[in-house]
């Protein structure tokens, strides 16, 4: 087994916990102690939970872009969570980064740098499972059409999305949920929300009254 010396905000612990729950890690608190000596915002908790932590025998450990980045490969041979590592002390563990299964990914526009289109991400895969068009004017695309119109179309098309997406699949932003399990009738249902939702119900671009600029009267 690997065991790893973690030190991180206690405000973290029930991420640990949910972890140790579900994915069979070992969590060993060591010491809780408080560094802030007075700094921080009131009411925040500045204390420093100081654990060792194992993951299971079968699990990897694999550097990333740095080699203070490492990710936890399960016995499946996917990427789980990620942490960084001290670089004056390699064996002290932070920062450590749940992987989701399931995250949403914009698509952009091939002529500009604007998001088309959202996409659901299976994380197991790395393909994209939904896509939802955004349904926006070719016009809104352009670059040199208003920024405000083009983020309030976006902000409107992103919350059907989402209100889809959680009406489906309740729980897909939550990181242990659905690692195992076939959602292709989720996935399914998902699809039929998105093709069900009407243009009309959406914001009209043209009659979106954008800010005054900057010294005009209001």
């Amino acid at each position: 087994m690997t065991t790893l010396h973690f030190i991180t905000p206690i405000s973290y612990y029930d991420d640990f916990e949910q972890l140790k729950e579900h994915l069979g890690w070992e969590l060993e608190i060591n010491k809780i102690y408080d560094p802030s000596l007075g700094f921080g915002h009131p009411g925040d908790d500045c204390r420093m939970m100081d654990f060792d932590l194992t993951i299971p025998e079968d699990w990897k450990l694999r550097e990333l872009n740095i080699k203070t980045h490492i990710a936890m490969i399960d016995d499946k041979g996917r990427e789980r969570a990620s942490y960084t590592t001290s670089f004056s002390n390699a064996a002290e563990c932070s920062n450590l980064s749940i992987r989701e299964r399931f995250q949403i990914q914009a698509i952009k526009d091939e002529h500009s740098s604007r998001t088309k289109s959202l996409s659901l991400i299976d994380m197991n895969s790395g393909e994209p499972v939904s896509v939802a068009q955004l349904d926006l004017p070719t016009n809104i695309l352009n670059t040199g059409v208003s920024i405000f119109k083009y983020k309030t179309a976006i902000e409107t098309a992103t919350k059907h999305f989402e209100s889809s997406l959680k009406e489906s699949m309740p729980e897909y932003d939550i990181p242990l949920q659905y690692w195992d399990e076939d959602c292709s009738v989720q996935i399914a249902a998902l699809n039929v929300a998105l093709q069900q939702v009407e243009p009309k119900s959406r914001a009209p671009i043209s009659n979106v009254t954008e800010p005054p600029l900057f010294g005009e009267p209001l």
